[in-house]
């Protein structure tokens, strides 16, 4: 049974309230954003789980592109 008596229209929703305008801003300052709407598995974003904070494909790629010089083997992530 639901308890919340609180009006639909008065209820925050966060993906509309802080992620969407975060992702907004972030996009105005030139980063790729990967929009989704919410029917994302986790593959589609480069990780294995939700859980995981850091896209480590992406992450390696950056390394990569801004030391050159390093070993595969020398990679964030890599045994």
């Amino acid at each position: 049974m639901n308890t919340d008596r609180t009006p639909q229209h008065i209820k925050l929703v966060e993906s509309n309230h802080v992620e969407k305008p975060l992702l907004d801003q972030l996009a105005g300052l030139g980063w790729e954003i990967l929009d989704l709407d919410n029917k994302q598995r986790p593959g589609d974003t480069f990780r294995a789980t939700f859980t995981e904070v850091v896209l480590l494909p992406v992450l390696r790629e950056q390394f990569k592109s801004i030391n050159h010089w390093m070993a595969d083997k020398q990679m964030v992530g890599t045994a």
